[in-house]
């Protein structure tokens, strides 16, 4: 048998069949399921000695259901059409583009990259079969006789980026992700003229490599090339390990349930850093076992364990070495911490919405921390290395009286408040936890309405959170432009005739200025004291979260006005 097979290339424009209405790849046409009611397996004729398969008739009306599917998929847009109803689409145009972008920012560099294409190809083919005549050897006629319409769609994305960060000349920080998606429909309509039988296939196929398949033990190798992301597994347990161990201890030491002292070990930074180490050689293993182990004999489980009890007490340890005062700064950075651990799970993941939430997370709290550090004359690594505020420090000195307090009653500060012109208040944590802003806004409102010009002065770290201050005052309606941050206000307290202290301790304490090498030397604080008159409202005269005793209260042109914040300013309001 000879044959004479030849096609003709598509032209855009022509018509072609289309795919089945679906999805493909990246908004093209894609493959409607099959029939609920077809086989999943595969469909064969019966066999005659073993009864196994399809009998013809059934075969057949599998065929049927196929060619009554629905509608097919047509380029021009217009009206749905069937298979074979003697209809077909306009194919589109083909297009693609490709956008690359390369830079350098100081250590930092950056190379993205990103293709798209959408291609149409139709080709109409015929095979004509001879046969020889056995009258007439020389003779030949035509056999069968064949018409092939072959139609393609293809989409391809692909999109690699690299992200790097230099250290040293030696050592680079690097960052890749890869993205491959490559799509095809093939329509394939079979016409055998001779015999008149007519043959429809169809064919979807779709191929991606993504970050997601790495997370569940598979990876993409090239060459030298390897993709593998379970480090980030690793990465989100570590980080939300010590986030959650580090705030439950912060939550004990700002609750007042545990002693706001640091818990100073011999050698501490050595621990922490044994502790790191062990703590990544484990994840290590872990990264290196898992793949090796299968669905009914998992392998890795114990490593991973052991690497989850030692970040525990990793963040157990940091945070208990923190001395009280710089508790504020130790919760921004927690939750700065679960913001990353929440984005390396996103990674893990191909969670695209986690990643980003989480680097927004990590990132404000990290920035927030790091103001909060010089607002404080603190080094923002010292934060991380669990050793804040505490390194070469004396002990703390303890409650213990250092002279004579001077009390004074509501009666007495209300007369203080009406003969002032320059008045002064500062807010502290007391202020939050006996709720007492709105009686401090209408406190505000009275001493205005008698010509007192009455100024707030806010300390970066007042209260249980960074900006704690500020938005209890907003809630109160306090008028933003009478606070004032501590570096804006503190030279005017010479010029101030009363300055009230509402629940504040250690944002206050002379002692930070006069001795350098306390527990909370070298923090800056608000000089109230240097105005002519202070009064304190306290509860008692226990220590702040430093746990170091407040030279203050103990100073002559220091008032101390005992009780409950909210009863007592509220008592000082009605007397006015």
């Amino acid at each position: 048998m000879l044959a004479d097979p030849f096609s003709i290339g598509q032209q855009r424009g022509q018509e072609v069949f289309g795919q089945y209405g679906g999805g493909l790849g990246f908004s093209g046409s894609g493959g409607q399921p099959l029939p609920a009611d077809l086989p999943d397996e595969s469909l064969t004729r019966q066999n005659p000695l073993t009864g196994e398969g399809f009998t013809p008739e059934e075969l057949q009306q599998y065929g049927l259901q196929i060619l009554n599917a629905g509608p097919v998929w047509t380029a021009d847009g217009g009206a749905p059409r069937y298979p074979f109803d003697g209809s077909a689409g306009n194919a589109p145009l083909d297009t693609g583009f490709n956008a690359s972008y390369g830079n350098t920012f100081g250590r930092l560099g950056l190379v993205v990259s990103a293709t798209y294409d959408h291609d149409y190809r139709a080709v109409e083919e015929a095979q004509n079969f001879y046969r020889y005549s056995d009258q007439e050897p020389n003779d030949q006629y035509l056999a069968d006789s064949y018409d092939f319409d072959r139609n393609v769609e293809k989409i391809n994305t692909g999109f690699v980026g690299n992200l790097a960060y230099r250290i040293t000349d030696n050592h680079h920080l690097k960052f890749r992700s890869i993205l491959s998606t490559i799509s095809a429909a093939e329509t394939r309509l079979q016409d055998q003229r001779v015999s008149h039988m007519l043959v429809y296939v169809q064919n979807v196929v779709e191929q991606t490599v993504a970050p997601e398949h790495v997370a569940q033990n598979d990876y993409y190798q090239s060459k030298k090339v390897k993709v593998d992301w379970q480090f980030m597994f690793v990465l989100g347990i570590l980080i939300g390990a010590v986030t959650f161990s580090g705030s439950v201890i912060a939550f004990g030491k700002l609750s007042g349930k545990m002693s706001g002292n640091p818990l100073t070990l011999p050698g501490r930074h050595w621990l922490n850093l044994t502790l790191l180490l062990v703590v990544i050689y484990y994840g290590y293993q872990f990264v290196v076992q898992s793949p090796t182990g299968t669905a009914d004999n998992p392998a890795g489980w114990m490593p991973l364990i052991i690497m989850t009890v030692l970040s525990l007490l990793f963040g157990i340890h940091m945070v208990m070495a923190i001395g009280g005062a710089d508790m504020p700064v130790v919760v921004s950075m927690l939750n700065s911490y679960s913001g990353w651990a929440a984005s390396a799970t996103g990674f893990m993941l191909g969670n695209d919405l986690l990643i980003v939430t989480g680097a927004l997370v990590g990132s404000s709290g990290a920035i927030l921390s790091y103001i909060m550090c010089r607002a404080m004359n603190r080094k923002f690594l010292a934060v991380i290395a669990g050793g804040f505020g505490t390194g070469g420090g004396t002990a703390a000195a303890g409650g213990g009286d250092q002279g004579e307090v001077f009390p004074i009653e509501p009666e007495e500060t209300a007369e203080l408040l009406k003969s002032a012109k320059e008045v002064m208040i500062i807010p502290g944590y007391g202020m939050a936890v006996a709720q007492a802003q709105h009686i401090v806004h209408e406190l505000t409102q009275a001493l205005r309405e008698k010509k007192v010009n009455v100024r707030f002065g806010i300390h970066p770290v007042a209260g249980r959170m960074p900006g704690h201050m500020n938005v209890l005052l907003a809630e109160a309606k306090v008028p933003y432009d009478i606070v004032f941050e501590m570096d804006e206000i503190n030279d005017d307290f010479p010029n101030v005739d009363v300055s009230i202290v509402i629940g504040a301790n250690d944002i206050v304490n002379p002692s930070a200025l006069e001795e350098p090498d306390g527990p909370i030397g070298g923090m800056p604080v608000l000089e109230c004291w240097k105005g002519k008159t202070t009064i304190v409202l306290k509860r008692s005269m226990a220590t702040g979260y430093a746990g170091v005793q407040n030279p203050l209260f103990f100073k002559e042109n220091t008032r101390m006005l005992f009780g409950d914040a909210k009863d007592s300013l509220d008592a000082v309001f009605k007397l006015l």
